[in-house]
C-alpha cells in the first residue's frame, strides 16, 4: 500500500470496484421502506408505492444499505458526505473530511455495506460472496478547485445515463443517486438496515 496524501477540508472523490466487477450494487434486493416527506421524497420520479391518497418513492433496498452505511460513517468520524453514486459494479461518494478520518470513514461504509448486502443475498436465499469489494484499495482523488468538484458532480450525477442504465438521472432509484440537489434538504432519515 502507498502512503496518501490528504488535503485538510478538501473535497475528496472517492471510488471503490465491486469483486470481479460483480453487479452487487444494482438494485436487485427489492423495494425498501418508503421515503419520508420533504425534498428527499419529492427527487424521485420512479419508485413511487400508493399509500391511501398519496403516492411516496420508495428507497431500493440497495440503495438503503449503502445510505445507511455512509450515515454510520458520517455520525462516527463527522466526514460531511456531498454525493453518493452507486453504478453497479462501483460506487462514486463525494466527501469533504475535516481531518484525517478518510480512512476509517471508508473502512465503515464498506463493512457496514458489505455486512448488509451479504445478509440480504443470504436471506433471499443466495450464496454470500462474504467479500463484496474487491481486494484493491479505495481510490481517493483531491478535487483542488471549483471547476474539479462541479466537472465531477456533472460526471457522478449523468453517469447512470451514459451508462444506459437509465434515460433521465431522476429515474434512478433512490438511494442509488444521493447528490447535490438534497444539499439544502436539511439532511434524510435513511431507515436502519440488517447489519
Amino acid at each position: 500500500m502507498h502512503p496518501r496524501l490528504i488535503t485538510e477540508n478538501a473535497c475528496v472523490a472517492i471510488t471503490r470496484r465491486t469483486t470481479l466487477r460483480k453487479a452487487f450494487l444494482f438494485p436487485w434486493a427489492g423495494s425498501g421502506h418508503a421515503l419520508e416527506s420533504g425534498a428527499a421524497a419529492a427527487w424521485s420520479r420512479g419508485g413511487s408505492t400508493s399509500t391511501g391518497d398519496e403516492e411516496r418513492p420508495r428507497w431500493d433496498q440497495v440503495g438503503q444499505i449503502f445510505a445507511y452505511a455512509a450515515g454510520l460513517a458520517q455520525r462516527a468520524t463527522k466526514i460531511d458526505w456531498h454525493q453518493l453514486v452507486l453504478v453497479g459494479t462501483h460506487h462514486h461518494s463525494q466527501a469533504t473530511p475535516r481531518d484525517r478520518e478518510l480512512a476509517e470513514t471508508t473502512r465503515i461504509l464498506h463493512r457496514t455495506t458489505a455486512c448488509a448486502i451479504n445478509a440480504e443475498l443470504r436471506k433471499k436465499g443466495f450464496d454470500a460472496p462474504g467479500s463484496v469489494w474487491d481486494k484493491r484499495q479505495t481510490h481517493w482523488k483531491t478535487l483542488v478547485d471549483v471547476e474539479a468538484v462541479g466537472s465531477r458532480l456533472v460526471y457522478d450525477h449523468l453517469n447512470q445515463v451514459a451508462a444506459g442504465w437509465v434515460e433521465h438521472p431522476l429515474d434512478v432509484p433512490f438511494g442509488h443517486h444521493l447528490g447535490f440537489e438534497l444539499w439544502k434538504a436539511g439532511g434524510i432519515a435513511v431507515p436502519k438496515t440488517s447489519c
